[in-house]
């Protein structure tokens, strides 16, 4: 656990991007360290506290993620969080639970924790309605994207999810504005184009396909093989072996 000694403040930094998985596009918020700083620290408070943010944040992105885990945890313990900030760890916790480690049931006991400590918490209504989803429970899915959005209209990664989720159902025409609400927040996501791709695919509009993807591509980190996975996915059923096996490489 994190070492105790002298407190100091952590730095303003945010944890770097991670890569988002493709039907599970809940990013790591930055915020951690954020909501130490905006907080009084009660004064025994130690240089073990930043450590743990610091962790629980993955500011450094070689932190194994079972230290992450340990940090928020440690955070949770430590008795010198405001509720809010809590449901926040507690939100952070259930991110590397569910999209690094798998334990979808542990990560939607810590979102379902984060929910009840702060009801208007976008970022763990997002993440939980996406472990719903993974665990096949769209209408609870579907409430909690709705919710979030509600709490936080600019969060696109609820837009991006509840998509999903509405092409999950066949609602073609409802994805696609989530979609473009997604990228209206911020043209540079790169999940939403890869998403609408697959939906324009599906209702025969390829031209509008191809930019999708292609726009998503682009816009991807180096490490996101989300663009170029789903445009493969789409050049398979168009019996285009080549093309699939260039984006799959």
């Amino acid at each position: 656990m994190p070492r105790r000694g002298r407190h100091t403040r952590p730095r303003r930094a945010c944890p770097v991007r991670h890569a988002m998985p493709p039907r599970s596009a809940a990013r790591l918020p930055c915020v951690v360290l954020a909501a130490i700083l905006t907080q009084q620290l009660p004064a025994r408070a130690q240089s073990g506290f930043a450590e743990a943010a610091a962790w629980c944040a993955r500011r450094d992105p070689t932190t194994p993620v079972e230290r992450a885990i340990a940090g928020c945890t440690w955070l949770v313990r430590s008795s010198m969080l405001e509720p809010r900030n809590i449901s926040i760890a507690l939100a952070n916790r259930g991110y590397y639970l569910a999209q690094v480690l798998h334990r979808h049931q542990d990560a939607l006991r810590d979102y379902d924790e984060a929910v009840r400590i702060d009801p208007t918490n976008a970022i763990a209504l997002n993440g939980r309605g996406t472990v719903r989803s993974d665990l096949g429970d769209r209408i609870g899915a579907m409430v909690d994207y709705d919710a979030a959005i509600h709490f936080d209209p600019r969060s696109r990664d609820a837009y991006n999810n509840r998509g999903n989720q509405r092409r999950a159902q066949g609602d073609l025409n409802g994805a696609i504005a989530d979609y473009d609400q997604a990228l209206r927040l911020n043209p540079r996501n790169a999940h939403a184009p890869a998403n609408r791709c697959i939906v324009r695919h599906r209702i025969r509009e390829r031209v509008q396909a191809q930019a999708d993807c292609a726009a998503a591509i682009e816009a991807a980190a180096h490490d996101n093989p989300w663009p170029h996975t789903a445009r493969a996915g789409l050049a398979l059923l168009d019996g285009d072996a080549q093309a699939a096996a260039e984006d799959a490489n």
